[in-house]
Parts: structure tokens; C-alpha cells; sequence
């Protein structure tokens, strides 16, 4: 019988064409198709939020054409300072430009410098309320030019700005009145803040935190500058245990929580790029005292960052346990379960903030979590640092575990909680490194 080109084809097309091999070749699209995006609630990262802030406003300055009669004002440019508005406006000749925020006490800023371009950042509003501010223009003779009135509404404090106590949670400034004009919106205490050489702030973030010896310890801090730009963060696993320090040569010393007798330990990092240059046992710089006040405010402050891509601008220190390939780590175990399941049936939230993926413990304690595929398992060992016969939460807490670190592939993702139960929150969850070092 003669094989013809219509027959070849049905031929090929019963060979490579059935329903079963469609289907599973779309069940693998899907699978592999299924990135931590698709599967964790988002949040953005602080120095994201700032880079993406940077690069609209540097859009407005550059396409924008605003007269000071309707100049154009942006809340919050950077998303940590939310008591701050960045104005834009061109004048026809060069001026100096003054603001005043009205109120009990008014807060005025004048410019050192004479531009046709104007971009500044306004400090000092009051929180829930319509702020009256005032600009003023004064022409290269010191004679008065123009002037007009703003109308700023701006959002209330968070629900936890005060303790019981009425102490901030928020690093803040509260004038002679007691209102706060001025505050970051990252959780931290005004202990847990000190003001670098470079005049920006360091802040140990109070929101995501490890467990060492039953006390929770926090992993994350911020270098942030007085404007709200938040520069870089820093992850590091084991813990910040107490106030860093910086050196002389504008390093800075981290003191680490670690499971041991040995004493006190301290990090030594290097701020412009993130790397570890050594670890002591013991230092002889202190951290100074700092409070966060007006006196604070130099010409930087007002003047917004100009978008730069940082080569790591997540900057990650490391795991609590170094990742690598543990052959004695077993994965055996049935069907995956939602991160809806996981709130609700564990009470662990489960979410990204930039490349960080992050778990919020409310009622039951992960004692360990695990990447693996076919040549690797990436283990992060909570063991050594938590109570294993006390399976329940005290106090909410979040551990924070940098995806950076790991290399590409389709991973299984498995929770193990110290009850001794164990699930899969994802059989094939993909990963795409994107750091080089």
C-alpha cells in the first residue's frame, strides 16, 4: 500500500498528537509557568518602593511643565514619609523659593538656591489634616515675587503608632506640642535608629524578626536618608541582637544572636556593597545616642534623590543556616495545600516583599523550611532557635527568607511546623536567580 502525504500526516498526527500528550504538555506549561508571583500575595520592598518613586518623579521634572499657580505636588514621593509632598513648578526667572506649613507651630525651609526650575520636598505637615502651606518667591535683588497657598490632605498615624506607654513605634519627630510632624513608616524603636556619617539613618526594622533562645530578634535593617529614600536593606538570618555601630571608615558592626555559649559576636559589613569583611568577638566602638529631632534636617533632606540603579539593591547577608544540599532531608508527603489553607488552618501567613519571601507566625511555630529539587535542597533550620516543646506562638513574629540566594530551577516548596506536622505549600513553585555573586 502506498504511503501518501496525507496518510504520513495523520500518521504524525496520531504519534504526537493525542489528547493524553496535549494535556500533559499543558499540564507542565502551567506547572513550570508557576513563579512566586503567581502564588504569594506582593508587597513591595522599601527601597523598590523608593527607586520606583525616584524614577516618577525624575518623569514630572522631566516632561512636566508646571506654572507656580498650579504647580504640581506629590504625597509621599518615596512611600516611607508620608508627613512629606514634593512640589514641581518652573518660574520665568530664577527664584529662591520659601514654604511655611501652617499651624500651632509653623515649620518653614527656605532654599539656598535660585533656580527657573523648582523641585522640593515639603517637611513638617500635620497627620489627619488639611495642611495650609504657604510658598513664597524672592527674585536675585531679595525682593518678593509671588506668593501662593497649598492645600494638603494628609492620611492619619497608624492604628500602633503608640504603645500603652504613648511611646512611638515609628521613628518620628513630635514638636513642642507634642504633634508629630515628621515619621517613617517602618516599625522601629527610636533605640533601634542611628545616624550615620553619610547623613542618612540606620533603622533595624522591628516587623520582620527570628527566634533565639525563645526571644525574637530582628533580621532586617534600612539605610535610610532624611527625604524618605530608603538606599538599601540589609537581611541577616541569625538575628541583630542590640544596636549597631559604625566604624571610623564607615563600616558598620552588627551584633549577631547566635545559639552558644561563646559570648557576644559582631559582623563586620561593608555598607557600599553588603559584603561580610570579618567577624569579632569583640569591638571597641559604641553606638552613640541619637534622637531623631528637626536639628536633624540638612539641605539634603529637601532635595529629592535622583533615580539610581543599585547593581543589588536588596542587599542579603545570608540564611540562618548556609544553603546547600542536605541528603538526609526527606520531602515525602501528599497534596498541596493554598496559602489561604495556611492562614487559615495554621494561622502563618505567607508573602513577598520584593525578592523576599516571608511567613507571619500567629498560633502554630515553623521549625523548618524547604526548597528542594532533583540535585539540591535549600534548608532553612529554625531548630537551635526555638523551643520545640512549645509549639504555639506567644507573640506574632515573621522570618524573612532571601529567594536571591538560592539558584534558578522548579522547586517543591515544604513547610514542617514543631507540632511535627508537615505540608506542601507548592510542588513546583520556579525560581529565577538574579543576583551574580
Amino acid at each position: 500500500m502506498t504511503r501518501t502525504i496525507s496518510t504520513r500526516f495523520k500518521e504524525w498526527k496520531q504519534a504526537h498528537l493525542s489528547p493524553l500528550k496535549i494535556d500533559f504538555m499543558s499540564l507542565n506549561r502551567l506547572r513550570l509557568n508557576q513563579t512566586a508571583e503567581s502564588i504569594f500575595e506582593g508587597r513591595e520592598a522599601y527601597n523598590h518602593a523608593s527607586l520606583r518613586g525616584s524614577q516618577n518623579l525624575s518623569v514630572w521634572n522631566r516632561n512636566g511643565v508646571f506654572s507656580f499657580s498650579a504647580p504640581k505636588v506629590i504625597q509621599n514621593p518615596y512611600g516611607t514619609t508620608p508627613l512629606t509632598a514634593c512640589v514641581i513648578f518652573d518660574t520665568e526667572n530664577p527664584c529662591r523659593l520659601t514654604y511655611t506649613v501652617k499651624g500651632r507651630r509653623d515649620f518653614s525651609y527656605t532654599d539656598g538656591q535660585y533656580h527657573r526650575h523648582h523641585t522640593l520636598l515639603i517637611h513638617g505637615l500635620y497627620p489627619s489634616a488639611e495642611n495650609h502651606v504657604v510658598l513664597q518667591l524672592t527674585d536675585t535683588d531679595g525682593d518678593p515675587v509671588e506668593e501662593r497657598e497649598l492645600t494638603i490632605q494628609t492620611d492619619p498615624l497608624p492604628k500602633d503608632f503608640f504603645d500603652e506607654d504613648q511611646t512611638p513605634n515609628y521613628p518620628c519627630i513630635q514638636d513642642e506640642y507634642g504633634e508629630v510632624r515628621y515619621y517613617l513608616s517602618i516599625p522601629a524603636s527610636h533605640e533601634g535608629v542611628i545616624f550615620l556619617q553619610n547623613g542618612h539613618l540606620l533603622v533595624v526594622d522591628r516587623e520582620f524578626m527570628t527566634m533565639d533562645y525563645q526571644n525574637p530578634f530582628p533580621t532586617h535593617m534600612h539605610e535610610v536618608g532624611l527625604n524618605g529614600y530608603v538606599h538599601r536593606t540589609y537581611y541577616v538570618g541569625t538575628g541583630i541582637q542590640g544596636i549597631p555601630c559604625e566604624s571610623a571608615n564607615g563600616n558598620l558592626f552588627l551584633p549577631l544572636s547566635e545559639p552558644s555559649d561563646k559570648g557576644e559576636k559582631y559582623m563586620e559589613l561593608d555598607c557600599t556593597s553588603g559584603a561580610v569583611i570579618k567577624l569579632h568577638n569583640k569591638i571597641t566602638e559604641t553606638s552613640v545616642p541619637f534622637t531623631l529631632q528637626e536639628e536633624c534636617f540638612g539641605q539634603d533632606a529637601f532635595v529629592p534623590e535622583e533615580p539610581v540603579l543599585a547593581e543589588n539593591p536588596f542587599t542579603t547577608l545570608g540564611w540562618l543556616n548556609a544553603p546547600g544540599l542536605h541528603k538526609g532531608a526527606s520531602i515525602q508527603t501528599t497534596d498541596t495545600i493554598s496559602t489561604e489553607q495556611l492562614s487559615d488552618f495554621y494561622g502563618v501567613d505567607a508573602f513577598l516583599m520584593g525578592d523576599t519571601l516571608c511567613f507571619h507566625m500567629k498560633k502554630d511555630v515553623l521549625q523548618e523550611v524547604l526548597f528542594s529539587k532533583f540535585d539540591m535542597i535549600y534548608q532553612m533550620d529554625l531548630s537551635s532557635y526555638i523551643e520545640k516543646e512549645h509549639p504555639e506562638v506567644d507573640a506574632p513574629y515573621t522570618i524573612a527568607i532571601p529567594l536571591t540566594e538560592m539558584h534558578s530551577g522548579t522547586y517543591t516548596l515544604v513547610l514542617r511546623f514543631v507540632g511535627g506536622e508537615q505540608t506542601v505549600l507548592s510542588d513546583a513553585v520556579m525560581l529565577s536567580r538574579k543576583r551574580t555573586s
